[in-house]
């Protein structure tokens, strides 16, 4: 889950609003790493790798906290390969038990998660984890018409500030030279400018995830966009 338009997203958003439910067998296998790993995923989706036979949960957690807490992209101190392992025998017992049961044979059609299972190899588990919130606040960002953008700057009314956009889950203030950009950040104006930018993304927060803790405003000078990136802010990002 790499965006907000990604399918995962979308469909996590649905649980998230209270619209759709995590299907009763990913319900079960959330429940279970919650008491395993101390953490439990706003939604699970199974996929297939790129292979066509390989399959891989995509564990998808509400806070990116939640994501680095389950360890998986931090083998070091979190998860291993046998958690991997310990994962997938957990799925697979699960997608048998509900085979098995008597609601499977009478209505199997109610349970698409098993037409999957018969075409995918279990032999090895693929995981990948993602958070939602990151991608949500992301999205109310980018929600934001330019043209409200451009009346805060004139609402700020700084000569030097040349410019203002987002990108992705942040704001960028630009002014030309960096005596100006040390400046305004020494005098505190980050948090005073993304006091105002507030105003205009927290009516787009739908889950409540924005204050000036999680989102701030960046203060950049087009010196070093020139001078250390080629004038690119491609590279700068």
């Amino acid at each position: 889950m790499l965006s907000h338009n990604d399918p995962q997203y979308l469909a996590t958003k649905r649980i998230k609003q209270a619209l759709d439910t995590l299907d009763p067998l990913m319900n079960d296998l959330a429940d279970w790493l919650l008491i395993k790993y101390d953490v439990r995923p706003l939604n699970i989706i199974l996929s297939v790798l790129p292979d066509g036979s390989t399959p891989r949960l995509d564990i998808i957690f509400e806070f990116h906290e939640q994501m680095v807490r389950f360890g998986v992209n931090f083998p070091i101190a979190g998860r291993t390969q046998k958690d991997e392992e310990r994962i997938c025998r957990y799925f697979v017992w699960l997608l048998e038990t509900q085979r098995r049961s008597r609601e499977f044979n009478e209505h199997p059609e109610q349970f698409p998660l098993q037409e999957q299972f018969a075409t995918l190899n279990f032999k090895r588990l693929f995981v990948s984890t993602s958070a939602f919130a990151p991608l949500a606040l992301c999205e109310a960002n980018r929600s934001i018409p330019q043209e409200l953008i451009d009346a805060l700057m004139k609402r700020i009314n700084c000569p030097e500030i040349i410019d203002a956009f987002r990108h992705n889950a942040a704001a960028y203030f630009v002014v030309q030279r960096d005596a100006e950009r040390d400046w305004f950040k020494s005098i505190n104006k980050e948090r005073e400018w993304g006091q105002l930018y507030l105003e205009l993304l927290k009516p787009r927060d739908e889950f409540n995830y924005i204050n000036p803790d999680t989102f701030r405003i960046h203060i950049e000078s087009q010196q070093t966009i020139d001078e250390k990136y080629d004038g690119k802010w491609y590279w700068y990002f």
